[in-house]
This record gives C-alpha cells, sequence and structure tokens, in this order.
C-alpha cells in the first residue's frame, strides 16, 4: 500500500539520531524509547536515569532512512478497498512512520494533549508515592504507543509525542482518494470509497463535505451528460442535506431549465410549467425562471389575441381552444383571467376522465344488447333524446319528464291518449321541435314490421294515430298499457322524423359524435345555442382514455379532466377524505345503485341445464368478493349482496327471497348432477366481459370459484366480440333498472325489446308470467306479479344477480347545474353550466 515501508532497525536509528541532536535539552532525560517496551509496565516507564544522559542508539542498527513525506504517494483505491488499514504518522522532520491504526482517534495528538493537560493538573499538591505514581503516568502520556504492521516478535514501540507534528489517518487517507476520484470524474469508485467509510465511520471529521462533494459533482456529471431528470433527482438529495451548497441553485435551475425548454419542444407545456413552478417554488425569482417567463407570457398573450379574434369571426370553439391553450401555457400570464373568462364561458367544454370508450355502434343484436358496456351507455344517454326520460327515482318509483309535449292527458278510461307537442324550445335545451307530421314519422318507424326499427310490444298496444292538427294528435291503444312514459320511453326522434331527410337515423337532438382521437371521444350540441345570450351551457364534452383509475384521478388533480364519472369504491373513498380534492370537488352518489348481474344466454344448450345454473351461482363466494375485489372495503358500506337485478329497495323484489348460501359442496354435487344428463362432458363456457378493470377483475374471481367445482369458463373480452355474436353462455353486465315491469321481458330474453318469438325457449310458466306482466292495465298489480316471479326467477336461477354497488359522480365545483342525485353522468348534460377554470399550478 505504501511507496517505501519502514523497518524497526530505521526507527531505532532515527530517534537515536533524534536524541544525539537534542542532547542539550533537559527533557531528554526524561523521555526514554523502550526498545522492546511494554507500555503498560510502570516500572519500565520511571527507569529513568537521574543525570541528563545522551541516549546512543543501539548497537547493530543500520542507517536506514524513514521515508519522506513528499516521497509517499497516496494509496489507490483498490489498496485502501483491499488491505488492512494503516496511519501515517507525520514526525517533525517530515519523516512518516507507517503503523496500524492509533488510537485514539480522530484527533489523535489533541486528546493526548488534553489528558496531559489534565494529569499535570493532577500532580499539583500531590506528594510521596501518589506523586511518583501520577509522575510516572504522566511521563507515560508523553509517549504514543504504535503497532508496526511487519514486526512480528516485537512490534510495539513508544513514540514521543514531541516528535510528531501530525497523524494522517487511514480515513484521512482515504478522503483524499475521494477528492483525487471527483478530480478524475472517477465517480463510482469514489462512492464506493465513501460508502464504505459512511458505514464504519459515518461521523469521521470531512465525510459529511466529501458526501456533499460527491453529489454536486455526480450531478455535474449528469447534467453534462444530457440527464437534467437524474441531475434533479441527485441535487434535491443534495439541497436537503445543505440548502446553501455553494453553485447548487444554479445547476439546479439549470436543469429544470433544460427539462422545461425539452417540454416545450415536445409541445408537453403542462410538464414544461410544472418544470419552471417547481423552479420558483425552490429559487424565487431565480433569473432562469423570469427569463422563460417573460417568453411564455408573450406566447400565451399571442394565442389569446388569436381567440379574441376567433370569437369576433364568429367561431366560438376555436376560440376557446386557443384561449385553453394559453391557460395552459403559462397560467401566470398577467391579465389572463379578465381574458379567459368570457372566451371559455362562451364555448364550454368539459372534459371527463374514463377507463374505457365505445366499441361498438351496433344496437339490436344479442350480444350488443346483453353485453352493453358503460361506455356504449353513457354515449347512448349523451346521444339520444328520448319523449321521456326518468327524471327522478323516489318511494320505489320512477318519475319521468318529456322536452317534446306540452301535454298529455288520457281519455276513455285510458283507452285514448291526446298529446300537444310543444312548438318552442330553451335556448339551452338539445331537442329538435317535433310537430306532429313527424311524430308520426316516429310512430310508423317502430309499428311497421318490416322496419328494422319496429317494437313488437308498441305495435301491440297502439291501434291507430290520428292527427288533429299540427300541434296536436291522438293515440287510441287496443288495450290500456299500465303507464304511458316507460311505454313511449324508447322512441327516440331522429333527424329523419324531424323532417330533415339528408341526416336520416342521426339523432335529432342531444350530442353528435365530433371528430375522434386515439384515446378520446368527442361529443357535441346537435342544436348549438345562438348567439347574444346572457349564459350558456357546456357546448361540447371530450371523454379522455386513461389506463387505469389512478391515472384519471391524478389528472382530476392536474386539471386535464373536470369530472369522473364511474370511479371504483376504494378510490371514491380516498377522494372523500383528500384534503385538498375534498374542497375542490362535488362528489354525488347517483339515485340508483348499479347492479352486477351475470346474464344468461338463453339460447345455450348448456345452460338449459337447471342444476348447471344452480351449481354456478352455489359456487361464488360472493360476500368475499364484493369486499375483496369490487370494494376493497371490509365493511361494504357501499355494496351488498342481491337476488334480483333490480335495486334492492325497489318494491319488485320479494321480501320472501332469501339468499342461496355459498357452498361448494353442494355446488360440486349439482355439477354432478348436470354431467349425467350431459353425457358427462361438461362444456367450457363462455362469458362475455366489458373492459373496465373492477369488473375484469370479478370476473376473474368468479372464474376461480368455478375451476374449485372443475366448471371450466373461458373469458371474452367485449370488445372483441363480433356485433350479431351469440355463441355465448354468460355476460358480465352492470346495469340500473328504474322500471322492473317494463324491462324485465327484454333483459331475460337479451332482446332490445319484447317480442314473443323471444319467449320459445323459457318454460311455459315463465312465458305466461311475462305476457301477464306486459297486458296488465293496472301498474300495481304488474309489479306485484313482477314481484311474485322474483321467487321463482331465484329459485331457477335464471340469471345470476352478484351485488349492487352505490356509485358516485365526481366532479369539480366549477361545474353546476347537476342533479343531487343524478340518475346517470350526463343526467341533464343541457343544463349544466361551467365556470370559467383553468389549473394555476
Amino acid at each position: 500500500m505504501i511507496a517505501r515501508r519502514m523497518t524497526w532497525e530505521a526507527l531505532r536509528a532515527m530517534l537515536a539520531n533524534w536524541f544525539a541532536a537534542f542532547a542539550c535539552c533537559a527533557l531528554a532525560a526524561n523521555i526514554a524509547l523502550a526498545q522492546p517496551a511494554d507500555p503498560a509496565d510502570p516500572a519500565a516507564a520511571t527507569e529513568a536515569p537521574a543525570e541528563e544522559t545522551t541516549p546512543q542508539p543501539p548497537p547493530n542498527v543500520a542507517d536506514t532512512a524513514l521515508p519522506k513525506l513528499e516521497d509517499l504517494t497516496l494509496p489507490t483505491a483498490e489498496e485502501l478497498l483491499t488491505q488492512p488499514p494503516r496511519d501515517w504518522i507525520v514526525l517533525k522532520n517530515q519523516d512518516v512512520v507507517v503503523c496500524e491504526p492509533v488510537a485514539p482517534r480522530p484527533d489523535t495528538l489533541a486528546k493526548r494533549k488534553l489528558e496531559i493537560d489534565a494529569k499535570a493538573q493532577e500532580r499539583r499538591g500531590k506528594s510521596g508515592e501518589e506523586l511518583d505514581r501520577i509522575q510516572a503516568e504522566y511521563e507515560q502520556l508523553q509517549l504514543l504507543v504504535i503497532t508496526l504492521p511487519e514486526e512480528t516478535e516485537n512490534p510495539e514501540y513508544a513514540l514521543p509525542i514531541n516528535l510528531i507534528e501530525r497523524i494522517v489517518h487511514h480515513e484521512d487517507l482515504v478522503l483524499q482518494r475521494i477528492d483525487a476520484l471527483i478530480d478524475e470524474a472517477s465517480l463510482a469508485t469514489a462512492f464506493e470509497l465513501l460508502l464504505r467509510l459512511e458505514r464504519q465511520w459515518d461521523n469521521w471529521p470531512g465525510v459529511k463535505d466529501r458526501h456533499n462533494k460527491l453529489l454536486f459533482a455526480d450531478g455535474r456529471q449528469r447534467l453534462a451528460n444530457g440527464d437534467p431528470e437524474s441531475t434533479l433527482v441527485v441535487l434535491t438529495d443534495l439541497r436537503e442535506r445543505d440548502p446553501e451548497y455553494n453553485g447548487l441553485m444554479d445547476t439546479i435551475a439549470e436543469a429544470l431549465g433544460t427539462m422545461a425548454s425539452r417540454a416545450i419542444a415536445a409541445g408537453d407545456q403542462r410538464g414544461a410549467r410544472h418544470f419552471l413552478f417547481r423552479l420558483d417554488d425552490m429559487y424565487p425569482g431565480h433569473p432562469v425562471f423570469q427569463q422563460y417567463s417573460a417568453d411564455m407570457a408573450q406566447r400565451a398573450n399571442e394565442l389569446l389575441a388569436s381567440a379574441e379574434q376567433a370569437s369576433r369571426d364568429s367561431q366560438p370553439d376555436k376560440a376557446a381552444d386557443l384561449a385553453e391553450q394559453a391557460a395552459i401555457y403559462w397560467p401566470r400570464t398577467p391579465n389572463l383571467m379578465p381574458r379567459f373568462r368570457p372566451l371559455a364561458q362562451r364555448y364550454q367544454r368539459l372534459r371527463v376522465g374514463v377507463v374505457s370508450l365505445p366499441v361498438s355502434d351496433a344496437i339490436g343484436s344479442v350480444a350488443a344488447a346483453a353485453a352493453a358496456d358503460p361506455a356504449a351507455e353513457r354515449e347512448r344517454r349523451l346521444m339520444d333524446v328520448p319523449l321521456f326520460e326518468v327524471e327522478r327515482f323516489r318511494n320505489g318509483s320512477a318519475y319521468y319528464r318529456t322536452r317534446y309535449f306540452e301535454s298529455w292527458e288520457p281519455f276513455d278510461l285510458g283507452r285514448r291518449l291526446l298529446i300537444t307537442l310543444r312548438q318552442t324550445r330553451q335556448p339551452w335545451e338539445t331537442q329538435n321541435i317535433l310537430d306532429a307530421p313527424a311524430f308520426v314519422a316516429l310512430l310508423e318507424q317502430h309499428l311497421d314490421p318490416a322496419n328494422p326499427g319496429y317494437d313488437e310490444r308498441l305495435d301491440g298496444y297502439i291501434e291507430s294515430v290520428a292527427v288533429r292538427s299540427p300541434v296536436e294528435l291522438e293515440l287510441r291503444f287496443r288495450r290500456v298499457p299500465a303507464r304511458i312514459e316507460p311505454l313511449l320511453a324508447a322512441l327516440v326522434p331522429t333527424a329523419a322524423s324531424a323532417g330533415d331527410e339528408d341526416v336520416a337515423g342521426i339523432s335529432a337532438g342531444g350530442f353528435t359524435r365530433g371528430d375522434a382521437g386515439a384515446g378520446h371521444a368527442v361529443f357535441r350540441r346537435a342544436v348549438p345555442e345562438p348567439e347574444g345570450l346572457a349564459e350558456y351551457h357546456v357546448a361540447e364534452v371530450v371523454e379522455h382514455l386513461y389506463p387505469s383509475y389512478d391515472k384519471a384521478v391524478l389528472g382530476l388533480r392536474q386539471g386535464e379532466v373536470s369530472m369522473l364519472p364511474d370511479l371504483p369504491d376504494w378510490i371514491v373513498r380516498r377522494v372523500q377524505v383528500d384534503p385538498r380534492l375534498k374542497d375542490e370537488l362535488f362528489v354525488q352518489q347517483y339515485a340508483l345503485p348499479t347492479t352486477h348481474i351475470l346474464q344468461v344466454n338463453p339460447a345455450s344448450p348448456a345452460l338449459r341445464v337447471r342444476e348447471l345454473r344452480r351449481a354456478l351461482l352455489h359456487a361464488l363466494d360472493r360476500e368475499r368478493i364484493l369486499k375483496d375485489v369490487v370494494l376493497r372495503d371490509p365493511q361494504s358500506a357501499h355494496g351488498r349482496v342481491v337476488t334480483s337485478p333490480f335495486p334492492s329497495f325497489s318494491p319488485a323484489n320479494s321480501l320472501d327471497v332469501g339468499q342461496h348460501a355459498f357452498d361448494q359442496s353442494a355446488a360440486l354435487a349439482l355439477v354432478l348432477a348436470a354431467a349425467q344428463q350431459m353425457d358427462n362432458q361438461l362444456p367450457t363456457l363462455k362469458m362475455l366481459v366489458p373492459p373496465t378493470p373492477v369488473e375484469r377483475a370479478a370476473a376473474e374471481q368468479l372464474v376461480r370459484d368455478w375451476r374449485r367445482i372443475r366448471i371450466e369458463v373461458e373469458l371474452v373480452d367485449l370488445a372483441a366480440v363480433p356485433d350479431d355474436a351469440d355463441d355465448w353462455d354468460l355476460c358480465y353486465r352492470t346495469l340500473s333498472i328504474a322500471e322492473p315491469t317494463v324491462a324485465l321481458w327484454p333483459f331475460l330474453s337479451t332482446a332490445p325489446t319484447a317480442q314473443i318469438a323471444d319467449l320459445s325457449v323459457f318454460p311455459d310458466w315463465l312465458r305466461q308470467s311475462l305476457v301477464e306482466v306486459d297486458r296488465t292495465s293496472d301498474w300495481g298489480r304488474a309489479l306485484g306479479t313482477v314481484n311474485g316471479l322474483h321467487a321463482k326467477l331465484w329459485s331457477e336461477v335464471r340469471c345470476l344477480p352478484l351485488w349492487e354497488v352505490d356509485n358516485f359522480l365526481v366532479v369539480r365545483r366549477n361545474v353546476q347545474g347537476f342533479p343531487d342525485r343524478p340518475m346517470h353522468p350526463y343526467h341533464g348534460i343541457e343544463r349544466w353550466t361551467m365556470q370559467a377554470w383553468y389549473p394555476a399550478e
């Protein structure tokens, strides 16, 4: 490790020469070098001649000199890491004694001086034997016991303190080597040495300074190599250790400025402003921030000027888009809000975070009707403006509203219905005006068997239609319906029925699809609001696709979106207690819970076996899956196991129906019974699953439970299923049924509407019951019939109800006008307003 090593003969020769040179010194008589000597022996330490003598070098000493300090080279990193530690004792003549580590350490000489001074004070006033003892200890402290590494017989020597100029400890040599490695840019080796030293002696003088120096050098090197991200990580650590480190502020500013420049070049304005705001938080008013702030404010003002020009050119959508870009580009632009507000509130754009987008345009196929996913349901709610829609749900009953009728009054004990159509509309409404001829054309589409939109149930009710005036018409019924509103709720006026033949099939109101790109879907008002209004409403909805719910919440926090329609329960609970978000958001519970249910394909040969259906239900530990997977809440405060597709508080549910217990033994016995009816050949069942994460995770748990009773089920992504596919057995559905008397028939038959032909696969008792519900004129009796069907459907397992979950709508507080208990995410969207807002930080 050391270029030149010392022998014990050289040490003895050096000491002899030194004593000869200073023979006249009175202290020489009291300084003895024992060779060999036991420094712990007081007798040896006190055996000094009474008179001054000049020590002579021991006989047979070679005239060998010790190495000079200037001749020694610093140990390499490899030597320091692999060889035993050594100290350098530098004498006053600059000779160096290399020995094993001395004690005490560090600051050996300073600590020994304190001991000598303390012993000198103790000596005062003493006499006799006590004085002799103290004097011996005092003289012994004048010697530093060292161990020469290459001596085996007598390695220990006592070296007078007054010969020593300083001691370079092994740890000091490590620090010097670290400094050299930093100068050579060998930072990895330097870190290795520092880590070893910190493990052995983390509070050694200079260790913290070298750590800081090494972090700074590492950050500078990373920045020079074009990696400002890792530079910022390293220098942030240094800032926590020493905020005032020389050069740290400017280096962090340079790194953040580089990251902001790259973000601007990539078009990521949110990222650029994040880096600059972080710089301003760390070092307010830094010149780098001031430079970027001025440049970006200038660009934002240019965008605002273009937006104001687009507004004057009657292009409110373009103006709002440019204003949003300006706010995103630099939200600290002076006078931004007064210029941004009128542009943003003229064309209000609602951004919504979702985890799935609509996958299919098809409506009417068996697969689509049974497996309509939440994204398709949101799209339908936005685009369709039906004749009647549920406005609220109270005491188990649905209450409807219509945007097309001024009045609808029954006559002749309900056999005739006089309808007066509205001929005016509010500017914020999204439906077109519907006159009597257009309404008749709409009915003809659903009453003509040759039309694809034919509704057999509606045709069975309506006998004739008579137009009395352009705004009045009369419907005559063959039989009196229990309720008019749910019967007509399925009718959606189209542009063709409203009189615009060039856009046949397109909704006559609501929102229409805009230009969509990868990762988002755009919907715009079909009937834009006119100019000159005092207040405007939401004009455009943009659904942004996120890879997970956590990313969607992050987008909400960062201001990318203003609404999240379908968060899972555990994230809703997290949002409700978030100290920042709970003051910025509304968390509104939906009026109806969402029921998770396994739809049984009535055409499935395997599931026509009753025992197999019952086995599927008994094998499921629904309570566990609900708590562990769907809610992630052991208390399941927002969910419950159910026995029907209706809400648990609906009067359509029978109080006599109990839960099927989770019993895998019974399930296995039922499987064996089912196998006997199928020639001991149990097929692999196919289950359609929507692409949403919660439903997918729950479906995987269901499959795991079924596998325990030897039933294999294949999960099929709904997005991969053709629109006309019907070769499936089960379908995982989420739904909210507001009108059980009307929805039960289409639900069981997996068809869009009720048709007699779809009932052929069911037993006689079920067909007769469904027809009886449909033909009953009294709504109370119809509801009672459904109530009675509940127990039979549960016993026969015509569907597999799983659980229901209380869902919540999470929306930013600048969005206003939505109901307290919305029926669906876009309930009353045409009346929503948005106050001008942009993320300031």
